[in-house]
């Protein structure tokens, strides 16, 4: 489940918000259904995500897009970096 304290606006622009967000979770954890969920309320569709991984190899980073947020529930998908190449809704 997503940290929302780790969760911070990196810019906004044109109506979409691109995100911060670092995490020591694992890259399939982050895509997973209900992972971003407690940020559904500032999370909306359109936005990207910037991630960095932390992990005991050293760190990592990706893309992920914001599909949908509805009722509560918040679905992402990898652009780039070392996510599954699709969200498991």
């Amino acid at each position: 489940m997503v940290d929302a304290v780790e969760l911070s606006i990196f810019g906004y622009a044109n109506g979409a918000t691109l995100w911060h967000f670092r995490s020591h979770d694992g890259a399939a954890a982050i895509v997973a259904p209900s992972y971003f969920d407690p940020s559904a309320d500032m999370l909306r569709a359109g936005d990207f995500i910037l991630v960095n991984l932390i992990g005991e190899k050293g760190t990592g980073g990706g893309l992920l897009a914001v599909e949908s947020v509805r009722d509560k529930s918040v679905r992402v998908a990898a652009v780039a970096g070392p996510f599954p190449p699709r969200a498991v809704e």
